[in-house]
């Protein structure tokens, strides 16, 4: 059999997709960082803010303050960026290491 013959790599696909990774990034953070923003929000509608500890009204403050910086970004990124092409290597689903490539 001809070294030819053989095929590098007959383990492995490869997948190519495009995409906006930091819009992606930012994206996703955003929907992350909604929780916890929601949550502390939720909490000074609750109990109000008087019955609050000095701790949590610093939360309660600052941690909603990222979320539209990340959403502004993300939104940014949507239109700035440009396409990249990303290559995975996926296992072949066909791969028998008894067969010689």
């Amino acid at each position: 059999m001809k070294p030819s013959q053989f095929v590098a790599n007959g383990g492995w696909i490869k997948r190519q997709s495009v995409g906006r990774l930091r819009m992606r990034f930012f994206g996703i953070l955003s929907l992350l960082w909604l929780v916890p923003s929601a949550l502390f929000v939720h909490e000074l509608i609750q109990t109000g803010w008087p019955s609050l500890s000095l701790d949590q009204k610093w939360e309660c403050v600052l941690l909603p303050i990222p979320e539209p910086i990340f959403i502004v970004l993300a939104i940014v990124y949507a239109f700035v960026e440009k396409p990249k092409t990303i290559t995975s290597h996926l296992p072949n689903p066909d791969h028998d290491i008894r067969k010689l490539y």
